[in-house]
């Protein structure tokens, strides 16, 4: 399953837009690691994400490393 969160086009947007968008891709992050049976994996261009954004993404792969991948 492949989930589409953020085009780069976005990271346009005014903070006051784009803040809460990363917020929930964080959340989402988190949560999936959380209550997901499968490996999870970022694809894209993290490094033009917030550092918390990035980290949250990374953590979650790290985090979900040892599960089967789908």
């Amino acid at each position: 399953m492949t989930l589409y969160l953020l085009g780069t086009e976005n990271l346009r947007r005014p903070a006051a837009e784009l803040d809460p968008l990363l917020q929930i891709i964080e959340d989402l992050a988190s949560d999936l690691t959380e209550t997901s049976p499968w490996e999870l994996r970022a694809v894209g261009a993290l490094d033009v994400l917030p550092a918390s954004t990035a980290a949250a993404l990374k953590a979650a792969e790290t985090e979900s490393a040892d599960r089967a991948a789908a």
